[in-house]
């Protein structure tokens, strides 16, 4: 989901009224608050994690999904998943990926390539915030 607009105006004039001059510096923790996920929701990682290559070779052929507890909100070009920017410092391309993931909630890089190194997505697999499609 992306936040919307009208939020983002009230927001601002919110802040404006208290005299910070710096509105839009506080929209990202706003937007990383809001995309925490609830009290009770509970991730773990996968029983058998998959290395880094392994983990980019399946996302060749399955998609990656994000757990059915996990939030996502987009704020411009950055996106928070359960309260963290896992666009910050990323390359475009994982940056687009996770553009991707939060539009169609599905993510399938069969043909682009793909970074092990400060891979974001690949972090967020191992906490259990995205996880792969069964082929039920």
């Amino acid at each position: 989901d992306e936040m919307p607009e009208l939020l983002i105006k009230q927001l601002q004039e919110k802040l404006q009224r208290l005299h910070l001059a710096q509105a839009q510096t506080f929209l990202p923790g706003i937007a990383a608050y809001l995309s925490e996920p609830k009290p009770q929701a509970i991730f773990s990682g996968p029983e058998n994690i998959l290395s880094s290559k392994e983990f980019n070779q399946q996302l060749q052929s399955r998609a990656l999904r994000p757990h059915p507890q996990s939030r996502l909100l987009r704020l411009g070009d950055d996106l928070f998943c359960n309260g963290e920017n896992m666009t910050q410092g990323q390359s475009a391309s994982i940056r687009k990926a996770w553009r991707t993931l939060s539009i169609q909630k599905r993510l399938l890089l069969a043909h682009q390539a793909r970074s092990a190194k400060d891979n974001s997505l690949y972090e967020a697999y191992c906490d259990g915030w995205l996880i792969f499609e069964t082929n039920e």
